[in-house]
């Protein structure tokens, strides 16, 4: 394998993700549980990345890859997923509140993509709009200089 090259399709796998998506399900198996895989790792594993960014040659692909934080993930191997909820406008899903995923402090956007909505914390909050009390108003603290 090589930056150019980064897939032989022996031993590893890629693809891409297209637009539009609705999900995405994989799974790893192996055929006859690892007997033909000559013996260099008996470990299989599956990421998301940026192929932008992933350097495949970084990757010493004869080690076991450690649980949560590895090595080799390095800021320079990002993921950028874009998603919506549902495909509605926010006039529909604010019609119906059982079905509105944005909490309190948040409000409904529309996204650069397509179609469905986001929710944002509204001005002077952060945190998770997706959460009913996750958007926590910002401490400000002003000063001033006599």
């Amino acid at each position: 394998m090589s930056d150019a090259n980064p897939c032989s399709g022996s031993g590893c796998c890629q693809t891409s993700i297209p637009k539009g998506l609705k999900s995405l399900n994989y799974s790893l198996s192996s055929y006859y549980n690892y007997t033909s895989v000559s013996g260099f790792n008996l470990c299989g594993f599956a990421f998301l990345a940026d192929n932008r960014s992933l350097k495949i040659s970084d990757w010493p692909l004869s080690r076991t890859p450690k649980y949560g934080k590895d090595e080799y993930i390095t800021d320079a191997t990002d993921v950028v997923i874009e998603w919506v909820v549902e495909n509605k406008t926010c006039e529909q899903v604010k019609a119906n509140a059982s079905a509105y995923a944005c909490g309190a402090n948040a409000d409904c956007t529309y996204p650069e993509i397509d179609q469905g909505y986001r929710c944002s914390c509204n001005e002077g909050f952060e945190g998770n709009p997706y959460l009913q009390e996750g958007c926590q108003g910002k401490l400000v603290i002003d000063s001033f200089l006599v």
